[in-house]
């Protein structure tokens, strides 16, 4: 899904934790915490995440519409 907002198509082969596991153990299994990417869109995920807490949150926001668009919650 992040691929294809991004206007790309590619396999993913990465479950990735929206909110990272080392942030809130909690949300770990949780299946609306959860989505999957191909490598590169997780390498490029992580790299916003590290560019500011601002990029961090809004990354965190479009991947949770994508989850919710997918009917889950």
């Amino acid at each position: 899904m992040w691929a294809q907002y991004n206007g790309r198509i590619e396999y993913a082969t990465i479950v990735h934790h929206i909110v990272p596991a080392d942030e809130n153990s909690d949300l770990f299994f949780l299946e609306s915490n959860l989505i999957t990417v191909s490598r590169a869109s997780h390498q490029e995920i992580h790299k916003l995440y590290a560019r500011s807490d601002g990029d961090k949150k809004h990354t965190q926001d479009i991947l949770r519409s994508l989850v919710h668009q997918l009917g889950v919650s």
